[in-house]
């Protein structure tokens, strides 16, 4: 939809996609589920210390692992200052919440094994499955030079396939002979072995070469979600502790979104500066070939001409043309 709205209408509408389908859930919400009766005096005992921490702590993180990439780390003022923020809020935040009497996340709750291995297993999933998505989309656009709503046909297919999957997901799980870790373990192989065939990249794919790898991943994501969901909710029998739940559960799911942006663009950027840096060493020891051969297009000439041997714009024009090392590399 937001390929749509950028492509064809106005980007406007990416920041009013979500309000009639927000509008529909709220009414849903407030008219069909049970209410119960307000408990105004758990206002006195809210954590209103966690409450700053946690806002200073995941806000100082979640926006350094977003822009420390584009700002150079640590050789920015902000990023230091964040970072600063989140390592002393984040130890505070874990302490308060241990101790205090209503926490927003109890910590506690992660001693049975089930809780705790859907809330890390949601964490470990949620920071390696946005690869599989997001390296062919930046391949379509950059490389082939797909427009967002051509390329996004591929994300298409995953969002449409889950109205279906996810229902058939929960009937399969109803079961009692269906052992929830198989199909985990299930939805894990599938998810591989797309990653796996689409490693097989070449400059010659376009976007019919991963519809069935993304199948895959259609196919892996929700056996792999939703027996976490499962292994949580059995885990817990107690329905006062079932918000707690909601909050490790969702707080894992945040961090990693941005956790997972930090990793793509981190493993990106030394994967460019390996190339690179082969590619600048060998123009400098052997000069004179790389000047003279046959595979440097006519339309870029060799930045190293012997006038730029001592000059500083030699390495700067490789610089700028890292675009095509990209392609040449796939």
């Amino acid at each position: 939809m937001a390929a749509f709205w950028t492509d064809i209408v106005d980007w406007r509408f990416v920041f009013l996609q979500a309000i009639p389908l927000g509008s529909v859930a709220g009414v849903l919400v407030w008219y069909c589920l049970p209410q119960d009766q307000p408990k105004y005096e758990r206002l006195r005992m809210l954590d209103w210390r966690g409450i700053l921490l946690l806002v200073i702590a995941t806000g100082a993180l979640s926006t350094m692992l977003y822009q420390a990439d584009r700002l150079d780390w640590f050789n920015s003022k902000l990023i230091c200052v964040l970072a600063m923020a989140s390592g002393v809020a984040t130890p505070l935040l874990l302490i308060n919440e241990w101790f205090h009497p209503l926490p927003l996340l109890k910590l506690q709750m992660l001693g049975p094994r089930n809780l705790a291995y859907g809330v890390l297993g949601l964490f470990t999933f949620l920071l390696i499955s946005p690869s599989g998505l997001s390296v062919p989309l930046r391949y379509l656009e950059e490389i082939q030079g797909y427009r967002p709503l051509q390329s996004n046909l591929i994300t298409l297919e995953i969002a449409i396939s889950q109205l279906v999957m996810l229902p058939a997901m929960a009937l399969l799980l109803d079961y009692e002979r269906v052992d929830s870790r198989l199909v985990s373990l299930a939805g894990m192989g599938l998810i591989v072995t797309s990653c796996i065939g689409s490693a097989f990249l070449t400059i010659y794919w376009n976007r019919d070469q991963f519809y069935f790898w993304q199948l895959l991943q259609a196919v892996g994501q929700p056996r792999v979600i939703m027996p976490m969901v499962l292994m949580v909710t059995n885990a817990v029998a107690d329905p006062a502790e079932r918000p707690f739940v909601a909050a490790l559960f969702n707080s894992a799911r945040g961090l990693a979104e941005a956790a997972a942006v930090w990793l793509l663009e981190l493993i990106r950027r030394w994967r460019d500066a390996l190339h690179y840096d082969r590619i600048v060493d060998e123009a400098g020891q052997d000069r004179w070939r790389v000047i003279q051969s046959n595979g440097v297009p006519p339309q870029y000439p060799p930045p190293l001409t012997p006038s730029a041997s001592s000059h500083s714009g030699g390495l700067s024009a490789t610089s700028r043309r890292r675009r095509l090392c990209w392609t040449l590399r796939i």
